[in-house]
């Protein structure tokens, strides 16, 4: 087997990720496995680190993918957890509650909306209580064959506020095409910490009106051509292939994210990846390479 091939095999991608995973929960507490934004991170530094090396083995490979990719999530949350600490000690401090008050970033994806949602198109998800005020700085969507993308100008509705936004680029990463929106007027919106977005056309016609959410009929643990797999056997029509990124909920609450190794039918296959699981509760399955990134400018 190639260099290449090795590297970009799906065992190696998840083994990779797992030692980063335990890594960066050893040094923060925090599980990156449920954090979407981190691993789209991954899946582009990935290909990225591989282009720029001139190493000729795996174990080179990967161990400069675990010591670039390791500390930068770790300094992030770090620094997202220095930011929440700072603010609850302003919370005594009159002269620091104007600090609270500036505008900052705040990253939201689809894949972390309610149960209640219905698709990644129509969303609900909460925001923390340190919100104030929010307003749309810039929406990243993967591009479908749908009529939202028959016009380079789109809304986004948050809560009752229509917010037209315009085509700025097309971006491809990992094999999928992305178009990225920027608002035409900056409008502030109230916290209501319950908030839900909608993406519309330019007319404000619904794009998409069936669920997403793509329903698990049996979880089991396989072995095929002497490899052992997770096997999610699914209900409906998907949109899943191949090296595809899902989110694994477990009664509407995120539990795991895997990269499928291969599809075979209704079925998608994990290699050597095993959970708990309990055939009591409800699970399904999002895929998350489909899902919208939005960037909130917020007070």
């Amino acid at each position: 087997m190639s260099l290449h091939d090795m590297y970009f095999s799906s065992k190696n991608k998840n083994h990779i990720f797992n030692i980063i995973k335990d890594l960066v929960l050893k040094e923060t507490s925090e599980d990156i496995n449920l954090n979407s934004e981190y691993i789209d991170l991954y899946r582009f530094k990935y290909s990225l680190i591989f282009e720029r090396s001139n190493s000729d083995n795996i174990i080179d490979l990967n161990k400069s993918l675990i010591d670039e990719i390791a500390p930068l999530f770790i300094d992030d949350i770090n620094s997202k957890y220095s930011f929440e600490v700072k603010i609850e000690k302003n919370e005594e401090k009159k002269e620091e509650k104007n600090e609270r008050k500036k505008e900052r970033e705040y990253y939201i994806n689809s894949n972390d909306r309610k149960g209640d949602s219905l698709n990644n198109y129509n969303y609900y998800l909460d925001l923390p209580k340190n919100i104030t005020f929010l307003s749309l700085k810039e929406i990243s969507i993967p591009v479908e064959t749908n009529i939202l993308f028959t016009n380079p100008i789109i809304c986004v509705k948050i809560n009752d506020n229509n917010i037209y936004c315009q085509f700025i680029k097309m971006i491809l990463f990992n094999n999928r095409k992305f178009n990225i929106y920027g608002p035409s007027s900056k409008i502030m919106i109230e916290n209501e910490k319950n908030i839900n977005i909608n993406i519309l056309t330019s007319t404000l016609s619904v794009v998409k009106e069936e669920n997403d959410k793509v329903d698990i009929d049996k979880i089991k643990i396989i072995t095929l051509k002497n490899k052992k797999y997770l096997c999610f056997k699914i209900k409906n029509n998907h949109k899943i292939d191949d090296d595809n990124s899902i989110s694994l909920f477990e009664n509407n609450k995120i539990k795991k994210t895997f990269i499928v190794t291969k599809k075979i039918g209704n079925n998608l296959l994990i290699q050597d990846e095993m959970i708990d699981f309990n055939n009591e509760y409800r699970y399904h399955i999002l895929n998350t390479d489909l899902q919208n990134n939005i960037t909130l400018n917020v007070i």
